[in-house]
């Protein structure tokens, strides 16, 4: 399953990078205001590099008018879910592999998703 960075955890520290990003800050700027304001966050450069790259058409539709601050947020979430389910569909797949069965409560979970 994709490792979850803080970003996923801490729905502001979204907020935060991309109006930081959308102000044109450098990606090492972005980092050191965070570890600032936020000194659990624990946003490494990499991690904000790969959040940008992820939500860059995102904030390229904000910036152009065509996304409201509601529909970025949800699109991010919805892109959070995806990576989710496709983590938990490879599992499953790689234990059906294994086993030649999935246990139901697995299955009844990645319905549920």
């Amino acid at each position: 399953m994709p490792r979850k960075h803080n970003f996923d955890k801490q729905p502001h520290l979204k907020k935060e990078v991309a109006k930081m990003y959308a102000e044109g800050k450098t990606i090492a700027e972005i980092e050191q205001e965070l570890k600032i304001k936020f000194p659990n966050a624990q946003a490494s450069r990499t991690s904000i590099h790969r959040f940008i790259q992820r939500v860059k058409p995102l904030l390229e539709l904000k910036q152009a008018g065509l996304l409201s601050d509601e529909d970025f947020d949800l699109m991010t979430q919805s892109q959070n879910i995806a990576l989710l389910t496709n983590g938990l569909l490879m599992e499953l797949f790689a234990e059906w592999q294994e086993k030649g069965e999935i246990e139901e409560k697995r299955l009844t979970s990645f319905y549920l998703l």
